[in-house]
């Protein structure tokens, strides 16, 4: 066998894994994940967030409510370590260890994601390109100030897509590892003071 194809069955074997034992929020954050490198790559054909395709929009308001849902939960992984204090609960977790192959990727794509930002931002500058008067033109503070080639709207919506989707990526795996950790810590804090309510139940 290649060394790709060895690379591929660990790479393969270590997201298995961790789908197989994680919990429904981190599962639910690395499908956006998916659908952000789908899109991603597809932007590179020309894909862009128009007609059909504005349903690509919910992958977008997907990860905002994931990150919304990770915060909550984050308070309430508190509020419980808060009443297991001093109780002897010990500092381990429900939750099967992280890939380091993933935490890798999450890296990678924070980079990824942050250079295409400042390379579109360093290359377009502020404004965008629009449709005026049948002509494709640069407009900045609503003013256009250069005609642009044909298919450059497109081109930047494009461009546009990918760095969303890029973000998609990013922020899907960061969700799926934190809320990874948090939910095995709730699952943990709430089995022990379960086993705390009942001791005393035992005792009588």
């Amino acid at each position: 066998m290649s060394a790709i194809g060895r690379s591929y069955q660990r790479w393969s074997a270590a997201v298995g894994g961790f789908w197989a034992t994680t919990f429904l929020l981190p599962r639910i954050a690395l499908c956006c994940a998916g659908a952000g490198v789908v899109t991603n790559l597809l932007s590179f054909a020309g894909l862009r967030m128009a007609g059909p395709f504005m349903a690509l929009a919910i992958v977008h308001v997907t990860i905002v409510v994931l990150g919304l849902a990770l915060f909550s939960r984050i308070a309430y992984h508190h509020y419980l370590a808060l009443r297991v204090r001093g109780t002897g609960a010990d500092s381990s977790d429900f939750a099967s260890p992280i890939p380091g192959r993933l935490i890798v990727v999450a890296v990678l794509a924070g980079f990824y994601f942050i250079a295409l930002m400042l390379g579109t931002f360093a290359v377009y500058g502020q404004g965008a390109p629009v449709m005026q008067d049948g002509r494709e033109v640069w407009l900045y503070n609503g003013v256009a100030v250069r005609d642009l080639p044909p298919g450059s709207v497109h081109h930047f919506e494009s461009i546009t897509l990918r760095v969303f989707s890029a973000g998609w990526i990013f922020f899907g795996l960061l969700t799926a590892l934190i809320g990874h950790k948090v939910e095995g810590r709730i699952r943990m804090y709430r089995y022990h003071l379960s086993r705390t309510a009942a001791a005393p139940r035992r005792m009588e």
